[in-house]
């Protein structure tokens, strides 16, 4: 997800419960660390200001604690500093330009930062922390605290949990069940203003949320259809003759990975506050609650995590959210109820960086609903740009033996 907080100028926002930026009830705030406090729609998750007392504000690297007291407002006379997100703008184009990536380090692989490198002919440095304030990382770059690729990709599964951690569940790694679903296409794969119901709808029942290789999954787990030649003449006349060609099953590895990429349409803009949305599609049956057995459960009320808010974006999709700290959880529709969206912001970073590449095979030929994003269209097209060039990187299997493993 790409955070940006724009700075409001002029005298500050004040409602009628002194410093936040309209009455009680229509926000929700959260504090983020001692000194900063980020406000979300209680309706919909939309992340819409920042609060911060810049005499004493960090920024990050300090951790509130989630059971602490009820928020209150800051001291009187304390020099307070208002932020609005940019994804809750009309529009971004020529208000503010995206100059640098800040806080990398924190994302343990660089993050996106390594998937948008530069914005038009501007190359964006990466700063560990602060902007101008920090050392600047090489591209690419891993920290040195992260485990092994080998041992990541062992792994058999992985946590993802809010900032508050009342959203807390794992995900496990494909197996027999997760090719059971029929889902069809997202527009990550194809834009969907632009193709046919027919092929959107999947009549090929290919499963591609489990990809295989660098591309997309077309079959259970283990298996995949492959032409073999004609080994008789009889073969050869049948094709000459424009019969199908003969097919047989033959073992091939099974999927490990699941399928991850970025949307920039209005939905996901004005659902989450923030102009880029990161999701990953994987089988619910992979999905569980932490602590429970069962896959975890999105369409009933009485088996649903506590803690999680449901808002229908529209007819049959429904974003799910924590109702504490207003973190984007899950994307779903009626149309597909057992593929589900998991916003990749959650993943924890530790166990493989905020991209967790021996989890998640990026689509990298395309960004959800780019064609018709209404936000800074250099941002967009930087992403497009970038993402072009790191595949071009992560392509090549020698590549990992060339990035920089610096301390944490």
């Amino acid at each position: 997800m790409a955070c940006v907080y724009l700075p409001i100028q002029g005298p500050p926002l004040v409602g009628t419960i002194g410093n936040t930026p309209v009455e009680d009830g229509d926000l929700t705030g959260h504090r983020t660390s001692p000194h900063s406090i980020r406000y979300f729609c209680n309706n919909c998750s939309a992340g819409m200001f920042l609060c911060e007392n810049e005499e004493q504000s960090t920024r990050h690297g300090e951790t509130a604690d989630p059971n602490a007291e009820p928020i209150a407002p800051f001291a009187p006379g304390a020099k307070i500093k208002w932020y609005v997100t940019a994804g809750t703008l009309a529009y971004t184009q020529g208000i503010y330009e995206t100059v640098s990536h800040a806080f990398v380090e924190e994302t343990l692989d660089g993050g996106l930062a390594d998937q948008i490198p530069a914005i038009g002919d501007r190359i964006l440095p990466r700063f560990s922390g602060a902007p101008n304030e920090s050392p600047l990382l090489p591209l690419p770059w891993r920290s040195s605290t992260l485990p092994s690729w080998k041992k990541a990709n062992e792994a058999e599964s992985i946590n993802a949990y809010c900032h508050c951690r009342s959203i807390h569940f794992r995900i496990t790694r494909p197996n027999e069940l997760s090719s059971v679903p029929h889902a069809p296409y997202p527009d990550l794969i194809f834009p969907a203003d632009q193709t046919r119901l027919s092929t959107m709808s999947n009549v090929k029942d290919e499963k591609w949320w489990l990809p295989l290789g660098d591309g997309v999954g077309v079959g259970p787990p283990g298996t995949e259809w492959k032409h073999i030649r004609p080994k008789t003449r009889r073969d050869t006349i049948s094709m000459n003759y424009g019969r199908p060609k003969p097919m047989r099953r033959e073992r091939t590895p099974a999927p490990r990975h699941y399928l991850a990429g970025h949307c920039v349409c209005a939905h996901c803009r004005l659902g989450s506050g923030f102009e880029v949305q990161s999701w990953a599609f994987i089988s619910r049956a992979n999905v569980f609650e932490y602590g429970s057995d069962e896959p975890i459960e999105l369409a009933h009320a009485d088996s649903r995590p506590k803690g999680l808010k449901q808002y229908m974006s529209s007819t049959g999709r429904y974003r799910e959210f924590c109702g504490k700290c207003g973190a984007t959880a899950f994307w779903w529709h009626a149309g597909r109820p057992d593929v589900i969206d998991i916003s990749m912001g959650l993943i924890d970073q530790e166990c493989d960086g905020a991209r967790a590449e021996e989890w998640f095979k990026w689509h990298k030929q395309r960004v959800s609903f780019s064609e018709n994003s209404s936000i800074n269209k250099m941002v967009v097209q930087g992403l497009v740009d970038g993402l072009a060039k790191y595949k071009a990187y992560t392509d090549d299997s020698d590549s990992r033996d060339d990035i920089n493993v610096l301390p944490h």
